[in-house]
Order: structure tokens, then sequence, then C-alpha cells
């Protein structure tokens, strides 16, 4: 599934965890299961807004030693998961429904 012709997206700061997770959603657009794209979206984008809260805050949630960043990651990661099985900020819904009409226009046209 086309997802708009987007290759490779970069982010600042983009890490092999945001990697892992583009790939992801990618395996997911290509197999055109438009239910587990906007999953993986969803869990995607919670995972980096959980990243950004987290580093507005003055003082680590792990304290600041050696393996705080190790820490943090999984912290962020899981939340992020969690928030993409709930369709907790509904944007999975709004990605789901706008892959769906998009695939029904490609249909049309062909």
């Amino acid at each position: 599934m086309d997802i708009g012709g987007i290759k490779q997206p970069q982010f600042a700061g983009q890490d092999a965890a945001v990697d892992d997770q583009l790939a992801d959603v990618r395996r997911a657009a290509d197999r055109g299961d438009e239910r587990e794209t906007s999953r993986q979206f969803e869990t995607l984008f919670g995972s980096m807004l959980v990243r950004e809260l987290r580093r507005s805050m003055p003082h680590g949630l792990f304290g600041e030693g050696a393996g705080a960043d190790v820490y943090e990651g999984w912290f962020d990661e899981h939340i992020g998961a969690v928030l993409g099985q709930r369709d907790a900020l509904g944007i999975a819904g709004m990605v789901k429904a706008a892959l769906h009409r998009s695939a029904v226009a490609q249909q049309e046209k062909s």
C-alpha cells in the first residue's frame, strides 16, 4: 500500500527504536493492512510524544546514571505501545479511515 510515496522519513534525533517502528509501519502498509498500519502509526506517534514530553522535564524519571537512557527508552516504547493498542490518542481511527478512503479511491481509478 502506498502511503504517500514516503520512502524513509527522517526525524530530528531519530534513533534505532524509531527506525524499527517506522519499518513496522511500512511493512503493515505494504501488506495493505489498514488496521495494523494505523495501530503501528499510533504506537510510533505515542512513543515519540512520550519521549518529547519526558525530555521537557527538568529531571529524568530514572536518574542521571549510565543506564538511565536505556530505562527511559523502554519507558517511551512501552507507554507508546499501550497508547497504540488502545487507540488512546484517537489517531489510529483517523489514519485507518484515511487509508480506507485512499484504497477505495485507488480502486475506483482502476
